[in-house]
């Protein structure tokens, strides 16, 4: 938990958890001083938890000669499993349920957000454990398509279009 210079009573404010889910698989979080949003998040009135995911950081790390230990191919395959985006939800939703604890049960939800397999995770999450969502704020990490991804991405470049536009009636000194 990266805390802010405000110096808040968290024990009566009850500040609403982020948490950040990083990309990968396989990359550690950086430490949320070193993360360009942190702040604003902070300013806005969360406090953010940073998830090194299983593997990760201060997490062992998997590699052939720690795999060949466990055992024969299926014990390693089941190992294996362990580091998928389920296992990685479940130990959120744990860390959540011990977090907020304490909290009025109107404030025991958390916000989730995700960057690139964290958006993954996050899908993950709203299918598993809803309930326990505040609201999700996915940056990549989108399910695969039905029908492929044209006409997802046909209107999002009508909309980047209709933005840029906005931007740019308002800041004609950026468009060079």
């Amino acid at each position: 938990d990266y805390t802010s210079k405000s110096h808040l009573d968290r024990s009566k404010t009850q500040l609403p958890w982020l948490i950040y889910l990083q990309g990968g698989p396989g990359f550690e979080c950086r430490s949320p001083e070193k993360v360009s949003w942190t702040q604003t998040i902070l300013d806005k009135g969360y406090q953010v938890l940073m998830l090194d995911q299983r593997g990760t950081g201060l997490s062992t790390a998997i590699s052939q000669s720690s795999l060949q230990v466990r055992g024969d191919e299926k014990v390693q395959a089941e190992y294996m499993k362990s580091f998928r985006a389920d296992s990685i939800v479940k130990d959120c939703e744990a860390v959540r349920k011990a977090l907020t604890e304490d909290y009025p049960e109107e404030k025991k939800k958390w916000s989730i957000m995700g960057q690139s397999f964290g958006g993954f995770c996050c899908l993950t999450y709203l299918s598993f454990y809803p309930e326990g969502v505040k609201e999700a704020f996915l940056f990549g990490g989108l399910p695969p398509l039905r029908d492929g991804p044209d006409e997802v991405y046909e209107r999002l470049y009508a909309r980047v279009k209709s933005r840029n536009e906005g931007y740019y009636a308002k800041y004609p000194e950026d468009i060079d």
